[in-house]
């Protein structure tokens, strides 16, 4: 079976497309034009992944934000409002300083600008300034004993 002639077509197809097009009007366009500045393109055999992919990139790029401070940093998604140490504040801008460094490097910035004088980073950055402490109960129920228990 010969694919050649379809993987012509979705090399054609990915050299053709541009980014800002696909992607469409965002709050920071300087952000935007980082991230087609890393040469990142995708292209899919359906549509609908295709589709799937800039929406991604579009809801990515909403996520980035001022916090207090004026540089935009990444922000969780959805209702989660800030950016937190845990997850967005590291692996998250780590992956992102790969196709958008600025922003990444604001947002490590953005933990270390607010460090307090006895070393304690904040757990988040906020619209309203950085928060060091919260009370957060977790109840985690093992899947063996839910399983028990549902027998």
């Amino acid at each position: 079976m010969n694919h050649q002639p379809t993987s012509l077509t979705l090399l054609d197809r990915l050299r053709a497309t541009t980014v800002t097009d696909r992607v469409g009007s965002v709050e920071h366009t300087g952000v935007l034009a980082e991230f087609v500045a890393s040469g990142v393109r995708f292209v899919a055999s359906t549509p609908q992944l295709e589709a799937r992919y800039y929406a991604a990139v579009r809801e990515l790029l909403a996520c980035i934000r001022p916090t207090s401070d004026a540089h935009p940093i990444l922000n969780e998604g959805g209702v989660y409002l800030g950016c937190w140490l845990e997850s967005t504040g590291t692996i998250n801008a780590e992956l992102l300083s790969r196709f958008i460094p600025s922003v990444a490097a604001a947002t490590f910035a953005g933990f270390a600008t607010h460090q307090r004088e006895d070393g304690l980073l904040p757990y988040k950055l906020t619209a309203n300034g950085p928060v060091f402490s919260q009370i957060q109960t977790v109840r985690h129920q093992h899947p063996w004993h839910r399983f028990r228990v549902e027998l």
